[in-house]
């Protein structure tokens, strides 16, 4: 899930400040991951678009044969882009 600040917080005309969480099951690995995101949507030339975003997540391990890895939260750094029809 994903909110845009597009009312509340606007820089410019072009994009806007977002924020999400995402919650992720994995069936082979038997793990639950959960995550939250900040970031910016910018528009280019109407449909290009660019959205950098930098999260934190944790993985949780649902089996005992699973908890023998470490359990640490981890950072990510995201950058995704393309075309809006």
């Amino acid at each position: 899930m994903r909110y845009s600040f597009a009312n509340a917080v606007k820089f410019n005309a072009n994009g806007n400040v977002m924020a999400g969480g995402r919650l992720a099951y994995r069936f082979n690995e038997s793990k639950l991951t959960a995550s939250v995101q900040t970031g910016y949507h910018a528009i280019f030339n109407v449909h290009e678009f660019a959205t950098p975003s930098l999260g934190l997540g944790y993985d949780f391990h649902l089996n005992d044969e699973d908890k023998k890895d470490k359990e640490i939260p981890w950072l990510f750094v995201r950058i995704s882009g393309g075309y809006r029809f």
